[in-house]
């Protein structure tokens, strides 16, 4: 049997990779809503714009006041810029 590698040839938990973490950071912003699709389109310079489609549980009136905070929030978070809507 061999022995475990070492360094950064060293195979990283699913759980701890980066893109894992902004996805449960994502959840967990969005908390009372729930996250129905997502689309991600990434721009010539390398930056990326990030859609995300939510659901809302409760009275959507409530959504649509939290969305506008929730973009300038995922922002200084997750250095992305991002278009939070509900379907329609």
């Amino acid at each position: 049997m061999r022995p475990p590698k070492k360094g950064s040839a060293a195979q990283r938990p699913r759980s701890r990779t980066l893109t894992a973490v902004h996805e449960a950071m994502l959840e967990d912003v969005v908390l009372p809503a729930e996250i129905v699709g997502k689309r991600v389109r990434y721009q010539i310079d390398g930056s990326k714009i990030m859609k995300v489609e939510l659901l809302s549980p409760f009275n959507s009136c409530y959504l649509c006041y939290m969305v506008e905070h929730l973009s300038m929030e995922f922002l200084d978070l997750y250095l992305c810029i991002s278009f939070f809507f509900m379907p329609t």
